[in-house]
């Protein structure tokens, strides 16, 4: 799984209160049944999310709900049987990038994901 993930951080800052961004997940290269998925992420609370350019849903989060959340949308897109430590890195590597660059995972921090790039953009 290739995970993109965009945040903004206001200049000068370090980490924000309220993280939001984008999140684009490409099918995997080699299963012709997975779909793209692009996450809208408000907040800590609120998501919106589509399949392959289809109509969004929205649904609320929180961080007690979110892994089950997230690893229904990747089974819904055609991942199979997503594995829980997949999904909660995957998730801290998103957060980590709309929280700002403190809270960024970068190389070698990750035991279940690569992470390819890590750069922070700010307003």
């Amino acid at each position: 799984m290739t995970i993109s993930a965009t945040g903004v951080v206001p200049v000068g800052a370090d980490i924000v209160d309220v993280p939001s961004g984008n999140v684009e997940i490409p099918p995997l290269a080699n299963q012709e049944n997975t779909k793209h998925i692009t996450l809208m992420i408000k907040d800590e609370t609120h998501l919106t999310y589509r399949y392959d350019g289809e109509d969004a849903s929205a649904v609320e989060w929180d961080f007690r709900t979110r892994n089950a959340i997230f690893a229904d949308i990747l089974s819904q897109a055609g991942y199979n049987q997503p594995n829980a430590d997949e999904v909660e890195e995957s998730l801290d590597v998103m957060y980590g990038v709309m929280y700002g660059p403190k809270a960024m995972r970068l190389k070698g921090q990750t035991k279940f994901l690569r992470v390819i790039e890590a750069k922070p953009s700010t307003e």
